[in-house]
């Protein structure tokens, strides 16, 4: 999870838009994933599911 925070901020401080596919992440328990998009993706980007991706492309 904190390799996903790195990225994500630098591509945000990089002034890039940023999109996470949440349901494609990893983390060693589902409580972690939870707590990120509820509590520090909205700071840095957006997050969508494999779906909404795929429906938007």
């Amino acid at each position: 999870m904190l390799t996903k925070l790195i990225f994500l901020r630098c591509a945000h401080d990089s002034g890039y838009n940023c999109i996470v596919v949440t349901d494609a992440c990893g983390a060693f328990e589902q409580v972690q994933a939870d707590y990120f998009e509820k509590h520090i993706l909205h700071h840095f980007g957006e997050g969508c599911t494999t779906s909404e991706l795929l429906n938007t492309l």
